[in-house]
Order: structure tokens, then sequence, then C-alpha cells
């Protein structure tokens, strides 16, 4: 009884924080689109900067997968 409680409570900590690390890289997702959109930005940046923005997107999006799936692993527990 008590593994079973506290493999319980270790599987809302489990979600908690994957839902918490998904929130935050949606915030920083929200933040490269915004300064990417931003015509200004493109025309002024030098490339090196646009390369690592567009490099940084795609980290979040690769850490984004990794945790819709882990997220999808821990809901079939």
């Amino acid at each position: 009884l008590v593994l079973v409680t506290f493999t319980r409570a270790a599987e809302r900590e489990l979600r908690t924080r994957i839902e918490r690390e998904l929130k935050s890289i949606e915030k920083d997702l929200a933040m490269i689109e915004k300064k990417m959109s931003s015509k200004n930005f493109v025309e002024r940046a030098p490339k090196e900067v646009i390369d690592e923005t567009n490099a940084q997107k795609q980290q979040l999006l690769d850490a984004r997968a990794r945790l819709e799936e882990a997220r999808r692993l821990a809901d079939e527990l």
C-alpha cells in the first residue's frame, strides 16, 4: 500500500514537472516566433544571430517532442 501511494505521488509529480516544462518551452518558442516574425530583426540581425535563433528554436521543438512523448507514456501508467 505504501509503495502504491508513493508511486501515484511520483506519477503526479512527473506529470506536473512535464507540464511545467512544456509551458516554459511554449513560452520560449513564442518569444522566438515573435522575434523571427519581426521584419526589422531579420533584416538587421547578423546571419550568425539568425542561425543561432533558428538552432534554439529547433532545440526547443525537439525538447517539446520528447516531453510530449514522456507525457504520453506517463498517461499510460
